[in-house]
């Protein structure tokens, strides 16, 4: 991924990248939610390829593009899909109308995008031509790091050894889209929230953001 630019800012993941490494997987692009989704979702894992979706990561609350998350369908039940959701810790499988979907919504409405592959031939990761692996282009090291959800059940994990090892935190700073209904618009209530978990943070020697 390093040496065919996978990556945005050493950190980002390009939608495109799997075809960059992998000449059997065409990307099929970027698709929002719409009257067909569900189709062509079930059309791709019918042809045995997974499909990654948006979904809203507290969908209790209003959306906005920080609770922006994304899981793995991997197969039907139903009137449901089994995603991995890399969220979950021991890897499982999950039910996403269970984790993600909204009160009162369907399936189809819980589902933000998607994003599609299509297979074709081989499975070997494309090589690197013909040079040597003393001959591969220089990359840039990845910044490890993580986003963290301060509103999610045990994602706060500065009392433990969970995030040693990461260079970087960021959080998600969110005002509208607060739990409580009184506290959104209050800058002060979300200002107490986040100091003393920025606090903690910082006295593992992470860099922090709040975005």
């Amino acid at each position: 991924m390093l040496v065919k630019d996978g990556f945005l800012d050493l950190y980002l993941t390009r939608w495109d990248a799997l075809s960059q490494v992998y000449r059997d997987v065409v990307f099929e692009g970027y698709v929002p939610s719409s009257s067909d989704l569900l189709d062509r979702i079930n059309a791709s894992l019918g042809r045995g390829v997974p499909v990654p979706v948006q979904v809203d990561f507290t969908s209790d609350t209003p959306y906005t593009e920080n609770d922006q998350h994304w899981v793995l369908i991997v197969g039907r039940d139903g009137d449901d899909y089994r995603i991995n959701d890399p969220w979950l810790y021991p890897a499982q499988e999950a039910s996403l109308m269970e984790r993600y979907g909204k009160a009162g919504l369907s399936l189809r409405d819980s589902i933000i995008a998607a994003i599609f592959y299509r297979l074709v031939g081989r499975t070997e990761p494309d090589d690197l031509g013909e040079t040597g692996p003393d001959e591969r282009p220089t990359t840039t090291l990845l910044q490890r790091g993580m986003n963290v959800n301060p509103d999610a059940p045990f994602s706060n994990p500065f009392d433990s050894d969970d995030l040693k090892g990461l260079e970087w935190v960021r959080f998600v700073f969110k005002i509208s889209a607060r739990v409580k209904a009184a506290e959104r618009e209050d800058i002060a209530a979300a200002y107490a929230q986040y100091d003393p978990i920025v606090r903690a943070t910082t006295r593992w020697g992470f860099s922090v953001s709040l975005c």
